[in-house]
């Protein structure tokens, strides 16, 4: 006996329906499990990312960068900073602090971790490829008293509790100031009037001001012991710094 009524008729459109939808599911599935893999695998390559340089900067804190040259190909994957990474930072000085910083302050682990800190020693490890082959080689002197700078400055967490390091210290940083400033004067004088001296010009005026304000700080730090008032002027100064080389690389 064959059932001819509206409801078989809604029975078998609800299964047919049913069985598209499944197959819809079926085909969608792989795509929505290679979206979920992927994004797991971003998540946790930058989180690992942000662990390494953390308890790198954490536990060697004073350790430069390491030479290519030095390192089997093994190792060399193993380099805190991806090629990627390398290339953004050259390009633009200051990324991967910004970043690995913003995402810290994203996963919240501000009462856990001293952001301030934490992005000062980050500075030493923002090598970032200084450009040997560039075709003005002055370029590549300023990027290198810039980064040299930077690691100095990177090195204060762990120097600042020993008040004869830490005046040994200010002395280097210092000189690494100097440098820097003759530097960015000795490119002002090939430079013609123009857009170019006018912004790097105004760029040495303010990294002179930052310094001015770093030199005020320290003076105050004997005197009240504020520790985080000194990693936040340095980190200032490692901005300006990254502002410097910004401005520079514009030139290429």
């Amino acid at each position: 006996m064959v059932l001819d009524s509206p409801l078989l008729g809604h029975v078998t459109g609800c299964r047919s329906l049913f069985a598209t939808r499944y197959l819809d599911f079926l085909v969608l599935m792989p795509r929505c499990f290679l979206f979920v893999l992927a994004f797991d695998f971003v998540y946790w390559f930058f989180l690992n990312l942000v662990c390494n340089i953390i308890m790198a900067a954490a536990r060697w804190p004073g350790y430069g960068i390491v030479s290519n040259q030095h390192l089997t190909v093994t190792t060399q994957k193993q380099v805190i900073f991806e090629p990627t990474f390398a290339k953004v930072e050259k390009r633009y000085p200051g990324f991967s602090q910004e970043f690995i910083i913003g995402l810290l302050q994203r996963l919240g682990v501000e009462k856990e971790i001293d952001l301030s800190e934490t992005s000062l020693r980050i500075a030493g490890f923002q090598e970032g490829g200084i450009n040997r082959g560039s075709r003005r080689p002055y370029l590549a002197e300023i990027e290198a008293k810039a980064q040299a700078l930077k690691a100095s400055l990177s090195t204060i967490p762990d120097e600042i509790t020993d008040r004869r390091a830490f005046i040994e210290l200010i002395k280097l940083i210092a000189s690494a100031i100097k440098q820097v400033l003759d530097a960015v004067t000795q490119v002002l004088d090939t430079l013609q009037h123009g857009t170019q001296r006018q912004a790097l010009d105004e760029q040495k005026r303010s990294f002179l001001h930052y310094c001015r304000q770093f030199s005020t700080t320290l003076k105050d730090y004997f005197k009240d012991n504020n520790q985080q008032a000194v990693y936040n002027s340095a980190n200032r100064l490692v901005n300006q710094a990254n502002l410097t080389l910004l401005v520079i690389r514009q030139f290429e």
